[in-house]
C-alpha cells in the first residue's frame, strides 16, 4: 500500500520537475543576440575584434561592433544619394532608388536609438521594415522570412475563404469607380458595388491579406486598406520592370524576394524561379485584381513539398 501511494506522487514530482526542460530548448534573448552577432561575424558583416573571454568584455565589444556597423550603414545611405540615377533604366536601379527614399525616412528615428548604447544589442529584434536596408543583419532577415511563412500558414483559412469569395462573386476589389456613375447602380460583372465593398469589410480578411504580402498589421485597419493598395501599385510597376529586364540577371536571393513580395512565400526554393517565370507570363501584365486572385489561389491550392502530404 505504501508503494502504491508513494509511486503516483513520485511520478507527479518527476513530471513537474521535467516541465522546465521543455522551455530550455528555446534560446534566451541574450543567446539569440549572441548567435546573430557570431553569425554576422562569420559572414564578414560585422568586424571581428578578437576573442571575448567574459560577459563584460563580450557586451562591450559587441556594442562597439554594432555601433560601428550601424554608423557605417547610415553614412552609406547618405553617400549613396549622389551615386543613384534619378532616371533609372533597369529594375535594379529603380528598386535601389525606391529603397534609398525609404532608408532616408528611417535614418532620423534610428539615430535616436544610437544615443543609448545599452539598447543597441536589442535593435536586432526590430523588424527589418523599421530599419534602413544597410544595417540589417542576416539573422534578422531569416527571422523575418520564418515569421512571414508562419503568419501566412496561420492565415490560410481566411485566405481560402477570400479566394472562394472572389471565385463565387467574380468581384474586383481594386476597381476604381467612375465618379459620374451612381454608386448603387454600378454593377461589376453582375455584382453590385455593395458586394465589392463587402470583400474588405471583415478585418480578419484584410489582416490575412496583409500577412500574405508581409505587410504590418496596422495597414489592415483602413477600409479599403491603403497599405494593400499601395503594395499592389508597387507590384504593378515592379512587374513591368521584370517583364522589361527578364529574369536571367536575378540571383537566388532576388528571386526569393520577388516571390515573397507577390504573396508566394510558401513556394519551395527549387520551384521559386519557375513560379516567378509563370507569374510574368500569365499575371504580370494583368490587373491588380488578377494579382490578388493569383496569390490567393496559390495560397489556397498549393501544397508545400515539406509538408509531406
Amino acid at each position: 500500500m505504501i508503494r502504491y501511494v508513494v509511486q503516483p506522487r513520485r511520478r507527479l514530482l518527476l513530471t513537474i520537475g521535467r516541465r522546465p526542460l521543455s522551455t530550455q530548448g528555446r534560446p534566451s534573448i541574450f543567446r539569440r543576440i549572441k548567435d546573430d552577432i557570431d553569425d554576422a561575424e562569420s559572414r564578414g558583416v560585422l568586424p571581428n575584434f578578437g576573442p571575448k573571454p567574459n560577459l563584460a568584455n563580450w557586451f562591450a565589444t559587441s556594442t562597439f561592433q554594432l555601433l560601428y556597423f550601424y554608423a557605417t550603414g547610415i553614412f552609406k545611405v547618405l553617400r549613396r544619394r549622389t551615386d543613384l540615377s534619378r532616371t533609372p533604366t533597369t529594375r535594379r536601379e529603380w528598386r535601389m532608388l525606391r529603397t534609398q527614399h525609404r532608408d532616408m525616412s528611417k535614418i532620423a528615428p534610428f539615430c535616436v536609438l544610437l544615443l543609448d548604447p545599452i539598447i543597441l544589442p536589442f535593435v536586432i529584434f526590430l523588424p527589418p521594415s523599421f530599419l534602413p536596408s544597410t544595417i540589417i543583419l542576416p539573422g534578422q532577415l531569416r527571422r523575418q522570412h520564418a515569421a512571414h511563412i508562419q503568419s501566412v500558414k496561420q492565415a490560410l483559412p481566411d485566405l481560402r475563404k477570400a479566394y472562394k469569395l472572389l471565385e463565387r462573386l467574380k468581384i474586383e476589389p481594386f476597381v476604381e469607380e467612375d465618379d459620374d456613375e451612381d454608386e448603387h447602380d454600378t454593377v461589376l460583372k453582375g455584382v453590385k458595388v455593395d458586394d465589392k465593398d463587402d470583400f474588405w469589410f471583415h478585418r480578419s480578411r484584410r489582416l490575412a491579406i496583409c500577412h500574405l504580402y508581409g505587410l504590418p498589421a496596422f495597414q489592415s485597419i483602413p477600409v479599403p486598406p491603403l497599405g494593400i493598395e499601395s503594395h499592389m501599385e508597387f507590384l504593378e510597376e515592379d512587374d513591368a520592370w521584370l517583364v522589361k529586364d527578364g529574369l536571367d540577371g536575378l540571383g537566388p536571393d532576388e528571386v526569393r524576394e520577388a516571390v515573397n513580395e507577390r504573396g508566394l512565400c510558401l513556394v519551395s526554393e527549387t520551384e521559386a524561379a519557375s513560379l516567378l517565370r509563370w507569374w510574368l507570363d500569365h499575371v504580370a501584365t494583368g490587373s491588380n485584381d488578377q494579382r490578388l486572385k493569383a496569390a490567393l489561389a496559390f495560397s489556397a491550392l498549393y501544397k508545400p513539398v515539406q509538408d509531406g502530404d
